[in-house]
């Protein structure tokens, strides 16, 4: 399927003020015709949190968009076919109605104020969550893998060894560039097209039989191959860094939205409680018992 939204128009949907360009199409399947405007409601119901993960994540928002696509190219054929007027589907689309309406209603009152949380609410925080805060020593890492998974076939290990081989002697080479074997021979294509670099890990997400090995390792000199069950990994360590706090400066936005999240969170709870304390559930035990059909008898014979 061919690719017909850019980045930029694909970020569109996630502004709040309306330009001329709502009217562009955004994407087509089915034979329809799909328009930023047509897309925008579906998108409303995003938290503040979901819209900046978004923003950062093209791959994310093109795979969420597609599948509103499709899901309007299915709604046009079935209205065609007049489904929405059956009885029992009506139904169930009042009670999405419903659900919409409620939980929009809930978003807007659990929404902060715009000024949350103001500079000092935001410096308050930020000394009382620096331990928090703290980034974990973490290391810059490039690899070279051969995949050659445990428990192949024997014809497979072999050729597997071959290429193992072949690495290994490039990579003990004097004045071998690890970069350009990497991008020639390592199997693993996204990192292989950095020249071999993964970037900035931290312990959790390393695997520990590399973990291990990292501070017998000197900087920029690869490793011997390292057995995982995947395959083989030339390990090379660009850089590494102490724990450390970020600056305020540099982590402020995704605290602001993190401190805006847990305040949405107490108003939510706050405004619940207070609904039920001016008007307590309560709940018919015995209607409740009658909510679902009985279940067959264990063992009991149904109906063809």
């Amino acid at each position: 399927m061919t690719k017909s939204v850019s980045i930029p128009a694909l970020l569109l949907l996630l502004c709040v003020s309306l330009s001329a360009q709502e009217t562009e199409v955004l994407g087509r399947a089915g034979g329809v015709e799909v328009s930023v405007d047509q897309i925008r409601p579906a998108l409303a119901g995003l938290t503040e949190q979901e819209i900046a993960a978004l923003s950062g994540d093209a791959a994310g928002l093109n795979k969420l968009v597609r599948s509103l696509i499709i899901q309007r190219a299915v709604l046009q054929e079935a209205l065609a076919k007049k489904w929405n007027e059956q009885p029992e589907v009506a139904e169930r689309a009042r009670h999405a109605a419903d659900a919409a309406i409620a939980d929009s209603y809930l978003k807007h009152v659990a929404r902060p104020p715009e000024s949350y949380p103001t500079e000092a609410e935001l410096r308050s925080e930020y000394e009382a969550r620096r331990t928090a805060l703290m980034v974990p020593q973490s290391f810059r890492i490039a690899q070279i893998y051969i995949a050659d998974p445990r428990g192949q076939d024997k014809a497979s290990a072999a050729k597997a060894r071959e290429r193992l081989d072949k690495v290994r002697a490039l990579v003990r080479a004097p004045g071998a560039d690890f970069a350009e074997i990497a991008r020639d021979h390592s199997e693993e294509r996204e990192s292989a097209a950095r020249g071999g670099e993964i970037g900035w890990l931290t312990e959790k997400q390393i695997q520990p039989e590399i973990f291990a090995k990292l501070p017998e390792l000197k900087f920029n000199v690869a490793s011997e191959a390292l057995r995982l069950d995947d395959g083989w990994h030339f390990i090379k360590v660009l850089d590494a860094r102490q724990p450390f706090t970020p600056p305020l400066e540099q982590i402020k936005a995704e605290l602001t939205r993190q401190l805006r999240a847990e305040r949405s969170r107490v108003l939510t709870q706050t405004y619940l409680t207070e609904l039920l304390q001016k008007d307590p559930l309560v709940i018919n035990e015995l209607a409740l018992s009658k909510l679902l059909p009985a279940a067959a008898p264990s063992g009991a014979a149904t109906k063809p």
